[in-house]
């Protein structure tokens, strides 16, 4: 696993993606910049079993949002910033193990993202 310190960016909104992550311990803010706005806006919050980083490799297309570690919308109550720990698969990896479940990824991807862009 690979480690990542409180508020550290682990995919940045733009960039080519190369990996594929799962959140195996702590929990991570989903942000997007949005034109003509200063400040990003939160999207979503990981935690664990949940993962990221799909879409750039399933269109390959840039990074659609950044991911950094922590809640970073709430200060942690007893002060201690916990790490994120995720699994990482490279491009190849991903594509290999993916294969027939493209389509329902997809899938998942298009409805978990409507969703969360919905409720801002």
């Amino acid at each position: 696993p690979r480690e990542f310190e409180y508020g550290e960016a682990v995919v940045k909104q733009g960039e080519i993606g190369k990996e594929f992550y799962i959140v195996e311990e702590g929990e991570a803010t989903v942000t997007k910049k949005v034109e003509g706005k200063e400040d990003e806006d939160v999207v979503m919050h990981l935690k664990r079993g949940d993962y990221f980083g799909e879409l750039a490799l399933l269109h390959r297309a840039p990074r659609a949002a950044t991911v950094r570690a922590g809640n970073t919308t709430a200060e942690p109550a007893d002060g201690e910033k916990p790490k994120l720990k995720v699994a990482a698969l490279d491009a190849d990896a991903f594509t290999r193990l993916l294969g027939p479940l493209r389509e329902l990824m997809e899938r998942t991807a298009e409805v978990k993202y409507t969703t969360a862009a919905s409720t801002q």
